[in-house]
């Protein structure tokens, strides 16, 4: 009837893998990246991007591909894909995937990222560890990722204004959220 008691559309597919820290996360993109080479690794902040790389020129590596998510060109010529952040509004990360004609995105994150502190991240923390998670142990579910979802969806509702920003820190400066 009219639509209204019809789901909302999830839109596309999102696994998450957490790690506690992000040294961690970096860790397990290089990981990715020997295991598969042609990996393609996408950032929405610039200091996320050369963060990655950096780790990468200090193991050694080349031929590795990490670029900007808006500046990926639209198809994935059949590279697996990493998204190495959540972008803080989830309507921007569901267009990027669409664009690129993902069926699902692959997003490694930390719990260290300020989308995570805004949320209690150092709680999170502190009682994965209690749970006895190793820091090269991702947390992987579908309620992590729902929990990201609404994460997202409640810095939509409170959103006073969005930018550009260099990093996922100042994007949030400047929405003007208090860290």
């Amino acid at each position: 009837m009219f639509g209204l008691f019809k789901k909302k559309d999830p839109g596309i597919r999102v696994a998450d893998r957490v790690w506690i820290s992000e040294q961690a996360r970096r860790e397990a993109c290089y990981r990715a990246w020997q295991k598969q080479p042609e990996t393609r690794f996408l950032a929405w902040f610039e200091t996320s991007r050369n963060l990655l790389e950096q780790y990468f020129q200090a193991q050694g590596a080349s031929g590795f591909s990490i670029s900007l998510a808006g500046f990926s060109g639209t198809g994935t010529q059949g590279a697996p894909v990493i998204f190495i952040e959540h972008f803080p509004l989830r309507s921007e990360e569901q267009a990027q995937f669409a664009a690129m004609g993902l069926q699902e995105a692959k997003v490694y994150s930390c719990l260290e990222e300020p989308l995570f502190r805004l949320f209690g991240g150092d709680r999170l923390i502190t009682m994965v560890e209690r749970l006895g998670y190793r820091a090269d142990e991702p947390i992987e579910h579908n309620l992590v990722t729902t929990s990201i979802q609404r994460a997202q969806d409640k810095v939509a509702e409170k959103m006073i204004v969005s930018g550009n920003a260099r990093s996922q820190e100042d994007w949030f400066g400047n929405a003007g959220f208090t860290l």
